[in-house]
């Protein structure tokens, strides 16, 4: 990506008032990238293309300074912490209460398929906790607080106001999870047994007002179809 395209991009994305993203301070190897081409860190040279704002949201953001998550912070500029992937590939853990603090949205992604094996979403809820509590402590980091990031937290991330709180007004979304398997037997916080007993599959979702999931089965698609299609392609992709 060169610098004029940066720059135009974020130009463009003013003009149309739509959102930017790109990943940033992911790997150590990225930060030492940056200074050798730029000659700048990551933050000051998303600040020298015009990325610094907040309508601009990053994955990761691990390897930021003291200084670069205050300049985050009042910048607004939004984070989606990606737990499983950092995980996955070692890259390290973001320093989402650190930038909450200074004023940054943080949110909750899965990353892409090269990084993360399963892209649910209720997982990474759960590695984010676990992850989290590395760092900042169990008290710290509640069912609660993940589920924030995962919902209201993205919402920000995304510039939509309209979403990620049932209140009226809000974007009719809504998932509905079972806590009747044997997973859950016991739990007595139904909010926290999503998180610790490891909800991974919603019986019924919601989306804009219309059903999208109901009793586990995505409406309108054949999933051993779907299946068969992808494993011929991978299969191709393997080939070459």
């Amino acid at each position: 990506m060169t610098e004029e395209i940066m720059v135009e991009s974020a130009k463009l994305a003013a003009e149309l008032d739509v959102r930017l993203h790109t990943h940033l301070a992911e790997t150590l190897d990225e930060e030492a990238f940056c200074l050798e081409r730029f000659g700048l860190r990551t933050v000051d040279y998303l600040e020298k293309v015009g990325w610094l704002g907040d309508r601009t949201w990053l994955a990761h953001g691990i390897h930021f300074n003291p200084d670069e998550i205050a300049r985050l912070g009042a910048a607004g500029t939004g984070v989606c912490h990606c737990p499983v992937s950092n995980m996955r590939l070692a890259s390290g853990i973001c320093p989402t209460l650190d930038l909450e603090a200074a004023g940054a949205p943080v949110g909750l992604g899965v990353d892409g398929s090269a990084s993360n094996d399963a892209s649910n979403l209720m997982q990474e809820a759960r590695q984010a906790l676990y992850l989290q509590r590395l760092r900042y402590g169990a008290e710290r980091i509640t069912p609660r607080k993940v589920l924030e990031w995962a919902t209201v937290g993205s919402a920000k991330l995304l510039g939509r106001g309209d979403l990620g709180e049932l209140l009226p007004g809000k974007q009719a979304d809504l998932a509905l999870f079972k806590l009747d398997d044997l997973r859950f037997s016991g739990s007595h916080d139904p909010i926290a047994a999503l998180i610790f007993c490891g909800a991974e599959r919603a019986d019924r979702v919601m989306v804009g007002g219309k059903w999208r999931v109901v009793d586990g089965a995505i409406e309108g698609l054949d999933i051993g179809e779907l299946i068969a299609r992808h494993k011929l392609a991978a299969a191709t992709l393997v080939r070459g």
